[in-house]
Formats: structure tokens, sequence, C-alpha cells
């Protein structure tokens, strides 16, 4: 088993739908609102978000009417922030920021085609692209007001991407841009590289601290917490299913493990099926498997069907 998430995995391992590559979406048919799923689906692949969260935000119908109202709702779920009255300000202050065409040319930066006034911008060290959406007419500063931001990329896992977006999003709260002598782009971008450059040295994040504010609403109104007094005793005795079909822990001994074994070696139907096992290619390698499951914590077994892959499992004692 490898314990990793699978959006880590090789990238050929990957399904389409988990990178940020421009998609098309099929034809429309049925009662299902074209725009609701077309916006629902941008969020999912494109900006990474969970889709129970983004199907929870676009059900508030001023979130799904406009786009920067959605993407700054969900920046405000991915850190904990109140989101439902999320709210766009008039442009009164701080116009200083807008970036004039030279800024955004040396920066590799351009607007996306999309009419959602997005500056999608480029990073230098890392294969993502900052999105800042801001529409005409309104403004946003270094601190209060932080334009609405999702990263791209056609590499980097979603959760990855919603790390490094928590932690720009936490320098606008925390003032570390506000102090800074650069533009506001340039200040972000130079964020996202030096938590880059952290994830390069010390490995991914952990994707339960990532999504930790992003619980299903549903999940958290039914959690009930209930008195370990007020569980059944039969219940709490109960040890987990040993079939082998159980996900769940083996809690037996190894000698209780091994008596099992010899009941089962004085059954008839298991004597037949043992002498067909002998015969199976992967019996033959019965002692090399073992001694190298002596030296290693992993074993990869490869092997055509029917080679005796399964069919040869027995539980290694506990060390």
């Amino acid at each position: 088993m490898l314990h990793i998430p699978e959006v880590d995995l090789p990238q050929r391992f990957l399904p389409e739908n988990n990178s940020s590559n421009p998609f098309v979406t099929s034809i429309h048919e049925g009662q299902e609102d074209i725009k609701k799923r077309w916006t629902e689906e941008r969020a999912i692949k494109q900006a990474g978000w969970p889709a129970h969260i983004v199907h929870e935000c676009t059900a508030e119908t001023r979130l799904l009417e406009e786009w920067a109202l959605l993407v700054a709702a969900l920046n405000c779920r991915l850190v904990g922030k109140p989101w439902t009255d999320v709210i766009m300000q008039p442009e009164d202050v701080d116009t200083e920021e807008r970036m004039t065409e030279d800024e955004i040319e040396s920066m590799g930066a351009s607007y996306a085609d999309d009419h959602t006034s997005t500056l999608v911008m480029p990073l230098f060290i890392a294969p993502l692209h900052l999105h800042f959406v801001v529409p005409p007419g309104y403004s946003y500063n270094r601190s209060s007001r932080p334009p609405p931001m999702y990263i791209t990329s056609s590499s980097v896992p979603a959760y990855v991407r919603l790390h490094l977006l928590a932690k720009l999003l936490g320098a606008f709260g925390q003032g570390t841009i506000k102090e800074s002598t650069e533009g506001i782009c340039v200040s972000a971008m130079q964020i996202l590289e030096e938590h880059w450059a952290l994830i390069e040295d010390q490995g991914p994040p952990n994707m339960d601290e990532v999504l930790k504010h992003l619980v299903p609403l549903q999940e958290v109104r039914d959690i009930k917490v209930v008195p370990i007094a007020d569980v059944p005793e039969k219940i709490m005795s109960r040890k987990p299913c040993n079939g082998p079909n159980s996900v769940g822990q083996d809690w037996r001994s190894d000698t209780e493990v091994m008596q099992e074994f010899e009941a089962m070696r004085q059954d008839a139907q298991y004597e037949n099926m043992y002498a067909t096992r002998l015969g199976l290619p992967a019996f033959r390698s019965k002692y090399d498997f073992l001694a190298m499951l002596e030296r290693s914590r992993v074993v990869v077994v490869v092997g055509e069907t029917g080679s005796g892959k399964t069919t040869q499992r027995k539980r290694v004692p506990r060390r």
C-alpha cells in the first residue's frame, strides 16, 4: 500500500481532471443549470477547490452570479473566516496598486481572455500561475481587502496549491505584504516562491492541515458527541472483523493466528487447496520473498494473473 495522496503519484498516473489544464464541458442536457455547472467545474478542475465546498458556496445565488465573489468566499473558507457575507468593495482607495501595462509585461503576466478581469502571473521558480480576480470598479489593498485569488498548475496537486494559497492569504492578513516596499503582485509572488522552496526542501504539506477548514457544513451539523459512559459495553469490547475484506487492524495475537492456522490445516478442503498452491509459480519464490521481507520494510510483488500472488498470502507476526 502506498500511504500517500493519490494526487502525489507520478504524473502519468493522474487522471486529467486532477490538473488545471483547460477543460471542455460536455453537451448540455436536462434541467441542470449550465452556468452553474460551468462555474463549479472551473472552480474544481482549474482552481483546485474540493467539490463539496464549491457546491455549498454556489448554493448562494449571489456567489454563483459573480466569479470574483465566489473566489473571495472560497478564500475565506480556506482560512476559516466567515464567507457567507463576503462582498467586493467599490474602488475608493489604493488605486495606486493597479499595475501598469509595462509592469504586467515585465512580470510575464497577462489578463485572461475569459471576461473575468483575471490577471494571470507565472511564478519564475515553480510550475504555478497565480490568478488575481479584480473586476473593473473594485479595489483591493495589502491588508484588509486582498484580491480574490487562486493558483493553477498542470502538475502540482490541488491540495499543495491550496496550502500555498493559504500561506499567501495569511501573509496579507498578517501585514507581511503591506510592509513590503514592492508592488502587491511582486510581493505575492515572492511569498509563494518562498513557501514553494520550503516544499521542495521539506516535502509536501499535511493534507489534513490544509483542508481543516474545508469540512462540509452538513458533516459539522451531524457530528454528535456521545459520552463514553453511554456507549454499550458490548460495542466497547467488540473487536474489528478479521475477514478477508476487513480494512481494520488485526487484533489477534501471534499465538491465536498460529492456532487458527493449525486448525485450518486439519481440514480436508485445505489439503486439496494446498496441493494446488504447490504448483503455482509464486510458491517457488516463497523463501526468496520471506528473505526480502526480513531485510525490507516494503516489498512489491509483481506477477501475472493466476501466479499466486494473493493465494500465497499469510500474516507475518508482529515484531
